[in-house]
C-alpha cells in the first residue's frame, strides 16, 4: 500500500524498443501527475546488429534517475503466431503443442502463441538490460490496428529484416505468421563493396590532408573541398541506390510471403477463412514507390500503406499494462 502510494507521486517512465537491421528505435515517455512530462522519440544507428552504446546510456539514465522506469520489445521469432481458437485442447488440429508455450486468449475467440524457451531467451535479449518488464506479441498492435476496420485485412507490418502476417477485422485475428527475411536480401552482398569504396575513399581524405599541408593557395585549396564534398555527395547518392534495390528486393520476397500466406488461409480447413478485401503495410521505415508498385502488380489487390513506429506502439502497450495494474 505504502509502496503504491509513493508510486503514484514519482514518475514513471516508459521505454518502447524497436531493434531492426540497421535501427535501434526509441521512443521514451515520462509521465508524472497523470501528465506527460517528457515524449522523446530517436533512432540510433547499430553497427554489427549490436545494441548501440547510446541507447544504453539513455536507458540507463532514465533506469537510474527514475526507479519506476518500464521497458519492452516486441518478440521477433518464428516460434509465435495466432490461431482461431481459445480451447487448448483443440490445438493440435493446428499441428501446435500447447504445452510447450505462452498463450494469450482474446474476446473468447482468438490467441497468441509464443515458445516458452523462446519467450524466455527473447525476455533476456539484451543482456546490458537485464529483463524486460514486457514482451509484447507483434500480432496484438496489429489487432489494435484492425479494431478500427469492419472489413477482413491482411495486415503486413514490414521491416527491414522481418515481416509479420496477420488476418484481421475488429472482432479477431484469424491468422498469423512471423518471418525473418535477412535469409532473401541482398543487404551484406551490397554493403562490402560500398565498405571498401568507403575505406578507400577514407585513405583519400587522408592523402589530401597531408597535402593541404604544403598549399598556400586559397583557390586550390577550396577546389580541393569542392572535390571533397562531391566524393561525399557521390556515396551518399549510391548509398540511397543501394538502400532502394534492397527495398525492391525485400518487396520481392514480401509478395511472396503474402501470396503463400493467402493461399494458406483459404485452403486450410480449421481455418474457416473469409474474403481478405484489401492489404495494408504497416510501414515502418519507408517503402519506396517503386517496391509498392511491385507488390501491387504482383498480389493484384489493393494495397495500402500506413506509417508505423514500432517503439512507439510499444510505448503505448506498456502504458496499457501500467494502467492495468500489471506492472
Amino acid at each position: 500500500m505504502f509502496s503504491k502510494l509513493i508510486r503514484a507521486f514519482c514518475s514513471k517512465v516508459f521505454i518502447g524498443i524497436n531493434l531492426d537491421l540497421d535501427i535501434c528505435q526509441l521512443h521514451i515517455v515520462r509521465i508524472k501527475n497523470n501528465k506527460i512530462k517528457q515524449n522523446i522519440k530517436t533512432e540510433i544507428k547499430r553497427v554489427d546488429h549490436a545494441f548501440p552504446m547510446e541507447a544504453l546510456k539513455l536507458i540507463s539514465f532514465y533506469g537510474k534517475k527514475y526507479p519506476f522506469t518500464y521497458i519492452a520489445l516486441l518478440s521477433k521469432t518464428i516460434n509465435q503466431g495466432v490461431i482461431p481458437e481459445t480451447k487448448k485442447g483443440n490445438f493440435l488440429k493446428f499441428g501446435i503443442n500447447h504445452k510447450r508455450l505462452n498463450l494469450m486468449s482474446f474476446q473468447n475467440s482468438w490467441s497468441t502463441y509464443i515458445d516458452e524457451q523462446e519467450c524466455e531467451k527473447l525476455t533476456y535479449q539484451i543482456p546490458e538490460i537485464g529483463a524486460l518488464d514486457c514482451l509484447f506479441s507483434p500480432f496484438i498492435p496489429i489487432f489494435i490496428q484492425a479494431q478500427k476496420e469492419t472489413q477482413n485485412i491482411l495486415y503486413v507490418l514490414q521491416e527491414k529484416n522481418t515481416v509479420c502476417i496477420a488476418v484481421a477485422n475488429c472482432k479477431m485475428l484469424s491468422y498469423g505468421k512471423f518471418f525473418f527475411l535477412q535469409d532473401y536480401t541482398i543487404q551484406d552482398a551490397i554493403i562490402a563493396p560500398d565498405a571498401q569504396e568507403a575505406k578507400a575513399y577514407g585513405h583519400i581524405l587522408d592523402d589530401l590532408d597531408s597535402d593541404l599541408k604544403d598549399l598556400e593557395d586559397l583557390d586550390d585549396l577550396d577546389h580541393l573541398d569542392e572535390e571533397d564534398l562531391q566524393k561525399e555527395l557521390d556515396l551518399q547518392e549510391e548509398g540511397r541506390r543501394i538502400e532502394e534495390l534492397n527495398d525492391f528486393m525485400r518487396a520481392t520476397t514480401i509478395a511472396g510471403i503474402i501470396e503463400q500466406c493467402i493461399q494458406e488461409y483459404y485452403n486450410n480447413p480449421n481455418l474457416k477463412s473469409t474474403f481478405i478485401e484489401k492489404i495494408v503495410i504497416l510501414d515502418t521505415y519507408g517503402i519506396t514507390s517503386d517496391s509498392l508498385r511491385h507488390i501491387k502488380e504482383t498480389l493484384m489487390l489493393e494495397v495500402s500503406v500506413q506509417p508505423f513506429i514500432v517503439a512507439k506502439e510499444v510505448t503505448s502497450l506498456l502504458i496499457r499494462e501500467y494502467k492495468k495494474g500489471t506492472l
